[in-house]
């Protein structure tokens, strides 16, 4: 790494590269699995790693110069959100990456930067337990259907750094998509969606189901459509078999769905981001 370049105030001098572009991060849209390797605690000479899995989705946004991502998963039992906001500077070529998570809800000191090819450098001064440090992100997009962020921290003006965390991330792969496609008696459309959406689908959301859409079709006025999402032909046997074996969709909202239904067909297709943002929008919200 080119060493580390300071004004006479001590302040970081940051340069963009000669390819520096706004569109650096446009590989990084969309949904992604996230494998984490993180140091237990930092500047502490420790050597014991923490491993754990996370998910996130990133979205451009301001025309292009800006994007913004989120990142789930749980810890010791609990939910935790990150959320990044990345801002590109067109007069300076430099992008500013804003992090801010679930528990401080404030945004930290950016880190700033750019990428030269495929390789993204970015820096900041900061106070980590009560002492100045500095903070690098690298950001590798060799691969960019895997590519790796990595954290660095410095306690001696950049001589020495101790890289605490990697995220290696995986693009999400297509989604099987179940369309359910309901023939409904006469006149009973209004219960059913009242069904649907205030018992049914609360229900499913909590047995873990995704369900990416329902509602009347636009395109088939005499057909409601209900469309789950699953990762795999097996998770949806098994995600089916358990909610509707359950007592409470047998001792719920089952008859009286039931009894509204002249009868249905089923669809399994497998859908890209596109797609499900299609399928979303043919339903009457």
């Amino acid at each position: 790494m080119e060493s580390l370049k300071f004004d006479q105030q001590g302040r970081l001098e940051i340069f963009p590269s000669a390819n520096s572009s706004q569109t650096d991060f446009d590989f990084f849209a969309g949904e992604w699995k996230i494998h984490n390797r993180k140091l237990k605690t930092r500047l502490n000479n420790c050597t014991e790693w923490e491993e754990f899995d996370a998910t996130g989705e990133m979205h451009k946004t301001l025309n292009g110069i800006g994007n913004t991502d989120n990142f789930l998963t749980r810890f010791n039992g609990k939910p935790f959100e990150g959320m990044t906001v990345r801002l590109f500077d067109p007069k300076t070529r430099l992008w500013s990456i804003y992090w801010a998570d679930s528990n401080t809800g404030v945004l930290d000191v950016p880190v700033i930067g750019s990428f030269d090819n495929n390789i993204g450098n970015f820096f900041c001064k900061d106070i980590f337990n009560g002492k100045e440090i500095i903070m690098q992100f690298i950001w590798d997009k060799t691969d960019i259907d895997h590519p790796v962020w990595s954290q660095a921290f410095s306690a001696d003006n950049g001589k020495t750094w101790e890289w605490n965390w990697y995220m290696y991330f995986s693009r999400q792969a297509d989604k099987l998509v179940e369309i359910r496609s309901y023939n409904l008696k006469e006149n009973s459309r209004s219960a059913f969606h009242k069904l649907v959406s205030e018992e049914a689908i609360p229900m499913l959301k909590r047995w873990g189901v995704d369900v990416i859409a329902h509602g009347p079709s636009l395109h088939d006025s005499n057909s409601y459509l209900l469309m789950r999402a699953y990762n795999d032909l097996p998770e949806r046997q098994q995600s089916q078999d358990a909610f509707y074996g359950s007592d409470e969709w047998k001792k719920g909202p089952r008859e009286a769905i039931l009894s509204l239904i002249e009868n249905y067909t089923t669809v399994v297709i497998e859908a890209d981001e596109k797609l499900l943002n299609k399928l979303k929008n043919s339903v009457k919200h």
